[in-house]
């Protein structure tokens, strides 16, 4: 790792360090996509998520006739 910028490209995605102290990635993954900001020197973490999976859906009970 260089101590400026290190960038780093997994299968499907990439994720970039800034100065050893921010680090930000985005991966795609079959129907998702995941996007996470670190900063090291405090331990946060931030990851969002969106996906099929995610998303609320609305349901019916269809009642037998």
């Amino acid at each position: 790792m260089t101590p400026i910028i290190d960038i780093f490209f997994p299968v499907n995605g990439i994720i970039i360090t800034l100065i050893q102290l921010l680090q930000t990635s985005i991966v795609f993954h079959n129907d998702n996509v995941k996007f996470q900001v670190a900063v090291w020197k405090f331990g946060i973490t931030l990851t969002f998520v969106k996906s099929e999976e995610n998303l609320c859906r609305e349901t019916q009970e269809v009642k037998k006739q």
